[in-house]
Order: structure tokens, then C-alpha cells, then sequence
């Protein structure tokens, strides 16, 4: 119960965000966005990835990586860990993101000399099944607006979730007629781009636009039970 009400108290809030100069090694690259991030471990394996990719000069561009979990004790193990590593292009911070995302795309705008946020992912939101608590489910209309007003314009936003209904009010509410986000197709060709994908599952009937595979490097924690338990999992771009 004490923990359900400092959470409570905790989602209502904004969070100091660190000066990035310390953080990043280099503010010239693009920023990405991980929303719900829990362990951390999939986003400090790509950032791992592109570390070494730094290492030995690579001419692809890369990102910095931030990583967003509401639970203390998820995040403080995750930053331990990438201090550990020595990784110098991703921060995990803990706070409620329907409080804080505007002021941390803000923080990362080029009006203040950095690059931006150029792709956003939503892994498995908690889908909040019951009535009461429906308004303390991720992706709703204040926050699809956020992203819309801030993503740079060739920016790439991924969502995943083994829950249909999820998917659905997903859908809904990035592909409303006043945002600028559309569903990626077969016809797009992303072999440029920061995600690959082998396309979407036209015979998808019930679920058009989702994607045959995970256009990630790296898979997420959920998706490994996912896949253990054979649990379908709907994946989409905008």
C-alpha cells in the first residue's frame, strides 16, 4: 500500500533533468527515446552496439539513448550498470512520462543546441484493463501530441504490446486526422533508416499495418516471454 501511494504521489510531478553535456560524449547525435523501459536491458544493448560502432569509426549515423521507467530501484540499477559498462551515449530517468516527456523533448531541442529526439518506442505499455484506471495507461491523446510537436520530422515512432486492445487504441489515437503520423507499408523502404523490416503482414486481416518482425536490433524483455509462451506480438511504425 505505501508503495502504491509514493507511486501515486510520484506520477504527479515533473523531475530535475541532468545537464545532458555531462552525460552524452557527443550532443551532435540524435536522441532516442525509450518509453517504459523497465531493466533497461534492451536499450543498453543497442547502445552498446552503436558504441562500438563509434569505436572503430563508423560513418552510420548514431544516437544517444534515454531510457523512461516510472520503478526507483529499476532505474538506479540500469544507470549503475551502464556506469559499470562505460557506456557514454545512454541515461535512464525515473519519472511518470505523462508528467515529464514535454520538458525532457524540450531539454533536447535544437533552439537549445542539440539535435533532438528523431525515435520514440512504446514496448508493451501496461495495458490498465479496468475502468477506473484507464487514464494511467501510456499512450493517450495528451501525449501523442507531445511527440507529434516535438519528433523531428523524419523521426520514427514504434510501438509493441501483446494486447490487442492496446494496439487498437494505439492506432487510434497517433493516426487521429490532426497529428502527422502515418502507418509504415510495404511501399516505404526503410533500408536507410534507423529500423530495418522484412514489411508488413498484408494478410493481417484483423491487424493491417503490423509488421512481420521486430525492426529492432535487439528484442525487449517482454518479447522474450512473448516468444516462450507463444504469444503473438503486434508491432507497428508510424
Amino acid at each position: 500500500l505505501n508503495f502504491l501511494i509514493i507511486l501515486s504521489i510520484k506520477q504527479q510531478y515533473t523531475v530535475p533533468l541532468p545537464n545532458w553535456k555531462d552525460i552524452f560524449e557527443d550532443l551532435s547525435k540524435t536522441f532516442y527515446i525509450d518509453i517504459g523501459c523497465a531493466r533497461g536491458t534492451m536499450l543498453i544493448e543497442m547502445a552498446k552496439k552503436e558504441q562500438i560502432k563509434d569505436n572503430k569509426d563508423n560513418q552510420e549515423k548514431q544516437h544517444n539513448f534515454i531510457g523512461i521507467e516510472i520503478r526507483d530501484e529499476l532505474v538506479k540499477e540500469a544507470n549503475e550498470l551502464v556506469e559499470k559498462m562505460k557506456l557514454k551515449n545512454i541515461y535512464f530517468i525515473c519519472c511518470n512520462v505523462n508528467v515529464c516527456l514535454e520538458s525532457i523533448f524540450i531539454s533536447l531541442s535544437k533552439d537549445l543546441g542539440f539535435s533532438g529526439v528523431s525515435h520514440l518506442s512504446i514496448q508493451f505499455p501496461d495495458p490498465w484493463s479496468r475502468q477506473k484506471h484507464k487514464k494511467r495507461q501510456i499512450i493517450q491523446s495528451e501525449l501523442v501530441d507531445i511527440v507529434d510537436k516535438y519528433l523531428l520530422i523524419e523521426g520514427q515512432v514504434y510501438i509493441s504490446s501483446d494486447v490487442p486492445e492496446i494496439v487498437q487504441i494505439s492506432k487510434t489515437f497517433f493516426l487521429n486526422e490532426k497529428n502527422n503520423f502515418r502507418l509504415f507499408t510495404n511501399e516505404d523502404n526503410l533500408n536507410n533508416k534507423f529500423w530495418w523490416t522484412s514489411g508488413v503482414n498484408d494478410n493481417d486481416v484483423d491487424f493491417p499495418g503490423n509488421l512481420m518482425e521486430n525492426p529492432l536490433t535487439v528484442p525487449s524483455e517482454r518479447e522474450h516471454v512473448c516468444a516462450k509462451f507463444w504469444r503473438k506480438v503486434l508491432i507497428f511504425l508510424l
